[in-house]
């Protein structure tokens, strides 16, 4: 079985003896790093060079109108009351799986898993109960 999704990686699975390899390509890797789903220790998707902005709406605005009412100390405060917005932008998403196969802890990786892929990887560990 593959699991895809267009512009995002590749999770071949092997349901039947119960292995899985991942890939940024649709051609398999003539010598791929293929683990039991007995090997997963834990797996997680991290937003890689992700930034937080944060933009303040109306400051001057206010400023000044605390600055014309009440002075320095209302331009300070008037401009303190200012909105802030905070988003979060870029980033692209990577997936880490940390493996411990035969006692070798190691992680693999791939950027751009398919959206399925946390549900996938709970179904693959799932079939070994």
């Amino acid at each position: 079985m593959v699991v895809t999704e267009l512009g995002r990686g590749y999770i071949y699975i092997d349901t039947q003896h119960h292995w899985a390899y991942i890939s940024q390509k649709k051609i398999p890797d003539i010598n791929p790093i293929v683990f039991s789903f007995s090997e997963i220790e834990n797996y997680r998707i991290e937003n890689v060079g992700e930034k937080v902005v944060t933009k303040t709406k109306g400051g001057i605005r206010r400023a000044l109108v605390g600055g014309v009412m009440f002075g320095a100390a209302g331009a300070i405060v008037g401009a303190s009351t200012a909105k802030t917005e905070t988003k979060t932008t870029g980033g692209i998403a990577t997936l880490y799986i940390n493996l411990n196969p035969q006692g070798i802890k190691t992680t693999i990786s791939m950027v751009n898993p398919p959206s399925t892929t946390m549900e996938t990887l709970e179904s693959m560990r799932g079939s070994l109960i």
